[in-house]
């Protein structure tokens, strides 16, 4: 568990609805099936990890595995490289919803932009995942990629990737959101 907590701080609850995340942890802790989605981009596909083993769907549903024995998992992983909000609202909806989701897991930050017709269709996407008929849980997810700063610096102070917008989304919907873009500077402040 303690590998668990480091990581803590990075997951922002405060907009969490806690509802839809316990009914999977009861399904979890009770033996129950359960169907985990995962859906986002090349990041969520695995590119870059050495083997399949090492992509962060893997480790994710391997700690799931290892902190309960005893859980009846199905995943799906749902990663399309080089996808924003819009194609991805377009393949999306069939990816993840066909698989009749307790949980879905979306990170859709790296490429998307967050205006226009690409916010839109992001939220068209959590919204339609929040309304299936079977009402999964839904976390969000927002990786780190180098080029997301435009010098060696980082981040101004007060940075917030893309103004904001994911949050937003998470406030609206009641959702948790794990933001690794500040766990990882904070890191590397804390490094420097």
């Amino acid at each position: 568990m303690q590998e668990l907590d480091k990581y803590q701080f990075a997951v922002n609850t405060m907009y969490q609805n806690n509802y839809r995340i316990k009914r999977v942890l009861d399904k979890i802790h009770s033996g129950e099936e359960v169907n985990i989605v995962f859906l986002g981009g090349s990041c969520t596909y695995g590119a870059g990890a050495t083997a399949v083993k090492n992509n962060f769907v893997s480790k994710t549903i391997n700690q799931i595995k290892r902190l309960y024995p005893d859980a009846n998992i199905n995943y799906y992983n749902a990663g399309l490289g080089s996808t924003n909000h819009v194609i991805t609202s377009y393949y999306g909806y069939d990816a993840v919803l066909n698989r009749n989701p307790d949980l879905v897991i979306i990170d859709l930050a790296v490429n998307g932009k967050t205006t226009g017709e690409e916010a839109e269709s992001y939220e068209a996407i959590v919204n339609r995942i929040y309304n299936h008929r079977n009402k999964p849980a839904i976390a969000l997810l927002t990786l780190v990629l180098a080029s997301d700063y435009s010098d060696e610096a980082g981040p101004e102070p007060g940075y917030r990737h893309t103004d904001d917008f994911y949050f937003e989304i998470a406030e609206k919907y009641g959702l948790p959101i794990l933001d690794m873009r500040e766990y990882v500077w904070k890191n590397i402040e804390k490094q420097a």
